[in-house]
């Protein structure tokens, strides 16, 4: 362990979406320091997503997670919380926010900074994707509710095809760990 991360308040977990460092204690701070520190480590072991969770399991009723996320390092696909509001506020970077009604439709669609607008709360139930428009973002999600993958609903609508009338394809970089490859969603057919 590294002096940064102090192991009596923080545990390292690979069992996730992304490698995480999940809090030991009831509170729990992180600092810019420690930003640096997930940005190195990140950027050491193939610029791979990751996260602090301040909860200290998914099984808490807060989710709150301070995550580094590169543009091409996530699939974008949309999706919906059927059981919390979600928040975020973004620390470093820019990105896009789409919101949108079970039928595609757009609902909200801004663009957050860390020297703008860098605030956002959506609802629940609603179908979001969050774009990087930056090399990646750091971010605080603060999400209601415990994580459990059956509250986690994409949509049943061809969301490809709603992309294509909000989004510029420059903006779009895939990448998921389960089809390891970089595509551009534009061109599937």
């Amino acid at each position: 362990m590294n002096e940064i991360i102090n192991p009596e308040e923080w545990v390292f977990n690979n069992n996730g979406k992304s490698p995480a460092y999940f809090s030991l204690k009831s509170h729990a701070s992180v600092s810019r320091e420690m930003i640096d520190y997930i940005k190195k480590l990140s950027e050491s072991k193939g610029r791979i997503n990751m996260r602090f969770c301040l909860n200290s399991s998914p099984d808490e009723e807060l989710q709150d997670m301070i995550i580094l996320e590169y543009k091409d390092k996530k699939c974008r696909i949309p999706h919906k919380h059927l059981d919390g509001n979600e928040a975020i506020h973004l620390i470093e970077g820019k990105l896009l926010a789409l919101i949108l009604d079970d039928d595609g439709k757009l609902l909200d669609k801004r663009i957050l900074s860390e020297d703008g607008e860098f605030a956002y709360r959506n609802a629940q139930n609603r179908q979001h994707l969050y774009f990087p428009l930056t090399d990646h973002i750091i971010f605080r999600e603060i999400r209601g509710g415990k994580f459990e993958r059956k509250n986690l609903v994409s949509p049943n609508w061809n969301f490809l095809e709603v992309f294509k009338e909000y989004l510029n394809p420059n903006e779009l970089g895939c990448y998921n760990s389960e089809c390891k490859s970089i595509c551009n969603l534009f061109n599937h057919s």
